[in-house]
């Protein structure tokens, strides 16, 4: 299985009680519905790099836009995102909410472009009609995970409002997301899911909750770079036998529902989560594999792999500290 990564081409956010001001170069993305106004979240993906991640996927695939919390005020114990496709094309622009002059410079509340003169049809964003929603209660994770698969396929511009219901009632609700300008490791993505393993070797499969596994990924990679990792398994007590070779040497391969993660070091952060899509391991006559992307993954940080397999019913979690690496530039 793969999981493959995009980060936003660009990305801004429009304000209803300022409908002049840009906001294309701001840290944060906010997602509103306040006294003063309403606001809108913009996001857009390069379609050549959509169309490079679609090259290499054969068969069936999702994609999910994700996207960060970093502050929410007055949320309701239940609530829903509306993501919808943008039916025109809109500048980023250059404004932060901290300028003390902002320079209108790209889409705002009125325009998709500072020159736009589409005040009937733009408002707010205009869109295709074609959308998708993700509902949350207050026991639920608040980022945004969503899949987009049938938005992407159509249209690379996404617009990310409250739904109608609460855009049109009183509630002062208040949402703030990281957007690709933060400097922080939570950037938004759009993130690709497919398999690209088979599960076929004539290795015994391990049965025995008592195993070793030896993870072999290197101290460094590059990010553009492409990996097959091997995850090697052993029985640390087999099954006496009259053999020519060792049997603490034999080989084995973790069940066919096994699957991989990827963790940040420092924070502890999950940044590829384990996911029957995208994260399956499979098997051949070396042993188990998966196929790492590291296009994903922030430079100048450390990263972990994790494994999660099932034996004899008993989940079981493989988080050995030996499994780190650091992707460069």
């Amino acid at each position: 299985m793969a999981v493959y990564k995009i980060f936003p081409s660009k990305d801004t956010y429009v304000d209803e009680n300022l409908p002049n001001n840009n906001y294309g170069r701001d840290e944060i993305l906010e997602l509103s519905s306040l006294t003063g106004g309403l606001k809108r979240i913009l996001i857009e993906f390069d379609n050549d790099e959509i169309q490079n991640v679609l090259s290499l996927i054969t068969g069936s695939y999702i994609s999910n836009l994700k996207m960060y919390m970093a502050y929410a005020n007055n949320i309701p114990l239940n609530y829903s995102i509306e993501f919808s496709s943008i039916s025109s094309s809109w500048d980023m622009g250059t404004g932060r909410n901290a300028d003390s002059t902002n320079p209108a410079n790209g889409a705002t509340w009125l325009r998709p472009a500072p020159l736009s003169n589409s005040f009937e049809i733009w408002v707010g964003g205009n869109t295709t009609g074609s959308s998708v929603t993700q509902s949350f209660n207050y026991r639920d994770s608040k980022d945004i995970n969503v899949n987009v698969t049938n938005l992407i396929n159509n249209n690379n511009r996404i617009l990310i409002k409250n739904t109608n219901q609460i855009e049109s009632s009183s509630a002062d609700i208040e949402l703030k997301y990281f957007g690709g300008d933060t400097h922080t490791i939570y950037p938004p993505s759009l993130e690709f899911k497919w398999e690209d393993t088979n599960y076929s070797s004539s290795l015994d499969e391990l049965t025995n909750n008592s195993f070793a596994t030896k993870i072999t990924n290197k101290n460094i990679y590059k990010e553009t770079e492409v990996v097959k990792i091997r995850v090697l398994c052993r029985d640390i007590f087999p099954t006496r036998s009259f053999t020519t070779s060792s049997v603490y040497l034999e080989n084995k391969i973790l069940p066919s529902e096994s699957y991989w993660s990827i963790k940040d070091v420092k924070t502890d952060e999950i940044i590829v989560d384990f996911d029957s899509i995208g994260t399956k391991i499979g098997a051949d006559e070396e042993g188990n594999y998966f196929t790492l992307y590291c296009n994903g993954l922030e430079p100048e940080r450390f990263y972990q792999i994790i494994i999660k397999t099932n034996i004899n019913g008993e989940d079981i979690i493989i988080d050995n500290n030996y499994a780190h690496f650091r992707i460069k530039k």
